[in-house]
């Protein structure tokens, strides 16, 4: 098990290298809430998954049909399949839900780590299908996807949710509710310019507050991100929890194509 991330912050001239050094990432234990964000039912966010590893939450996802659902590639990594399982329709973490074993994961091929401390994780999607059917309900539902590079306004708020930090003391324990946060969408350009030049790929999307406050957080990874009720972004990275650096998402406009080709859907 991953101790206690800490995050630190250099001086304004290595901002780019602490960026490379800190990303979110797993860290089991703990609490586990988005930072700034509030309780939410999961009947408001009825797609959600946690996703879980021998009973054990991993990270979020996202339901797109009633075999498959989205998460970030970077939380299965090369952990046995079998081991995975869909937990859904609870708004807690353990509690109320049902289990979907997973038969069948599949990675964008281009999925890969760079960066100077190989860290930032690129074309960050993984296609999950689970041998049980979801049955869906006001509890249990698929979210809609994008058309393939759809357009969204820059400035315009979408909803993330997950199980993730509230913050980055872990000064809250053990609370297992679903939370939700709006967050507004970042230009690439914005993005780049706190995180560095060519760290913000064409397969990223971005969004967050300049001010900081409200943020994703570790263990929301593979999260989803919807603006006006399409899945336009998975979780994928960031740092710290609540500070000022925006979070970082799979674009799923870019990769639509690719979605329907491994899924159908």
């Amino acid at each position: 098990m991953m101790g206690i991330i800490k995050i630190v912050l250099l001086a304004s001239a290595c901002l780019a290298v602490a960026a490379a050094s800190r990303v979110l990432g797993r860290r089991p234990g703990g609490i586990s809430r988005i930072a700034g964000g509030s309780v939410a039912n999961i009947e408001d966010y009825p797609y959600t998954v946690a996703v879980h590893y021998d009973g054990m939450f991993m990270c979020g996802g996202a339901i797109i049909s009633e075999k498959w659902f989205l998460t970030a590639a970077r939380c299965i990594g090369e952990q046995l399949k079998e081991r995975f399982t869909a937990y859904v329709g609870s708004s807690k973490k353990y509690a109320n839900g049902t289990d979907h074993p997973v038969s069948q994961i599949i990675f964008h091929p281009k999925y890969h780590m760079y960066g100077q401390y190989q860290n930032y994780p690129v074309y960050d999607l993984a296609v999950v299908r689970v041998k049980k059917s979801f049955v869906f309900s006001e509890k249990i539902q698929p979210v809609k996807l994008p058309t393939p590079n759809q357009v969204f306004s820059i400035g315009s708020l979408a909803n993330l949710t997950g199980w993730g930090d509230v913050n980055a003391t872990m000064t809250e324990v053990y609370v297992m509710d679903l939370r939700a946060v709006s967050l507004p969408l970042m230009s690439r350009a914005a993005c780049e310019a706190v995180y560095g030049e060519g760290t913000v790929t064409r397969s990223m999307l971005c969004a967050g507050y300049e001010d900081g406050g409200k943020t994703a957080c570790d263990d929301d990874i593979g999260g989803p991100l919807v603006a006006d009720d399409v899945l336009v972004g998975i979780l994928s990275w960031g740092v710290g929890c609540g500070g000022k650096y925006p979070d970082v998402f799979t674009d799923l406009t870019f990769l639509r194509d690719w979605i329907l080709t491994r899924t159908g859907v």
